[in-house]
């Protein structure tokens, strides 16, 4: 077994067609980021992916597995490498909810010190973080492909990434001088935070920890 195969038998055992990115990521609630002309990058992705929500719903259901696992949501492979993805709108999050949550913006104004500020953002991203679910999704979609292809010992014999895509560059687009400010420093917070979450843990011999923008994932891929 190799990750071109487990990908392959993936595909045949949900019986999915290859998908993009685009197609699992929302750029608002209810809003797939390929058909979102106002708050979409309208730069599709061309790497092809599988929609793994969706194996887990069939493998949970197959397995009468309730509640239901948790799971990354695609994979992908590229050489002999197999990817997990997780795709995570740090956009909503900073740009909107940081922006927007009363409490929280009342808690930074009410500070007058960068490094006061920057605390309560570093609170609110941790709270954000920790309800990602980042470890539960990886172990558990682990399982899923061990149980799909009955093998237990699946990933000692394939290498995988497990792969954070973000959709926003706050450098790209500040608001005000201090909103940017704030907007970079939840970013990077966020991107941290993640990777720590992920580092505390190591789950297998050949796994690495990899994070990437949505516009660059292709090129992401092109470099691996």
């Amino acid at each position: 077994m190799d990750a071109a195969k487990l990908y392959s038998q993936i595909k045949t055992y949900a019986n999915l067609d290859d998908t993009t990115i685009c197609h699992l990521h929302k750029s608002n609630p209810g809003q797939m980021c390929i058909g979102d002309t106002q708050n979409g990058c309208m730069m599709p992705s061309q790497t092809q992916v599988v929609d793994f929500d969706s194996v887990k719903v069939l493998f949970c259901k197959k397995n009468n597995i309730s509640p239901q696992f948790d799971s990354v949501d695609a994979v992908t492979h590229k050489k002999q490498l197999f990817l997990f993805v997780e795709i995570k709108s740090i956009e909503n999050i900073v740009e909107k909810e940081l922006k927007y949550d009363k409490k929280i913006k009342k808690q930074i104004d009410n500070k007058i010190s960068t490094t006061d500020k920057k605390e309560v953002v570093n609170r609110f991203i941790e709270s954000k973080v920790k309800g990602f679910g980042l470890k539960e999704k990886i172990k558990d979609s682990i399982e899923i492909c061990k149980g799909i292809t009955n093998d237990g010992n699946l990933f000692s014999k394939i290498d995988f990434v497990y792969v954070l895509i973000t959709d926003t560059d706050t450098l790209s687009n500040p608001m005000q001088q201090f909103q940017a400010h704030l907007n970079v420093l939840s970013y990077n917070a966020v991107k941290l935070k993640m990777e720590s979450e992920l580092k505390k843990e190591h789950l297998s011999v050949g796994h690495r920890n990899r994070y990437a923008r949505c516009k660059e994932f292709d090129k992401f891929m092109s470099q691996l």
